[in-house]
């Protein structure tokens, strides 16, 4: 089952970037055993700001997070892991409909966009097996493939029919609010997600 989709965009010369994190912190899942796919859809090069990822990591527990709230990063709460080798830490360089798949407690981060082009990275968050449930917030998913989930406090979304189908998009609205109030919990400070 799929649980979100997000696009990640850095334009051109920005100093936006993510900081080292791990997706397991904040996703409010009853377990960080799951697989993030992101797709580039335009060069991930270290000049466009690749991800970076620190190899073995998602064998540690989840790391203490430090919201910042940080203007430049583009994660909801500017979480961080402080004291992060960088020197250990491995590029993602991938070429336009490649992908990488990552861990959800996997660390990992990336560096500003120097480069005159756009850099779009496309992440499903996340394929979650059938004993991975959300706790936090309402539990939303879309099946994918396999043996149907039955969970009976979840809401199974509904494919789209066609382009800006209403139905799907009224869903959509529905599932971003509920990932705000899962990705917000705890905190006063909120940004627009």
């Amino acid at each position: 089952a799929l649980w979100a989709s997000v696009m990640f965009i850095k334009e051109p010369s920005s100093n936006h970037y993510v900081s080292w994190h791990q997706d397991g912190t904040y996703m409010g899942m009853n377990s960080n055993d799951f697989a993030t796919p992101w797709i580039a859809l335009t060069p991930s090069t270290i000049e466009t700001g690749c991800m970076s990822m620190i190899p073995g990591s998602h064998k540690q527990s989840i790391q203490t997070h430090e919201d910042t709230f940080e203007d430049n990063n583009i994660l909801t709460r500017g979480q961080e892991i402080q004291d992060i080798k960088e020197s250990q830490s491995v590029n993602l360089i991938l070429k336009p409909g490649e992908m990488s798949i990552h861990h959800g407690a996997i660390i990992h981060g990336s560096r500003p966009n120097k480069s005159t082009q756009r850099r779009i990275g496309f992440a499903l968050q996340s394929y979650m097996p059938p004993h991975i449930k959300q706790v936090v917030g309402e539990n939303m998913w879309m099946h994918i493939c396999g043996k149907q989930r039955q969970d009976q406090n979840g809401v199974n979304l509904i494919r789209p029919n066609f382009d800006m189908d209403p139905e799907a998009v009224a869903q959509r609205k529905k599932v971003d609010e509920n990932l705000s109030s899962i990705l917000y919990k705890g905190s006063k400070i909120t940004r627009h997600y």
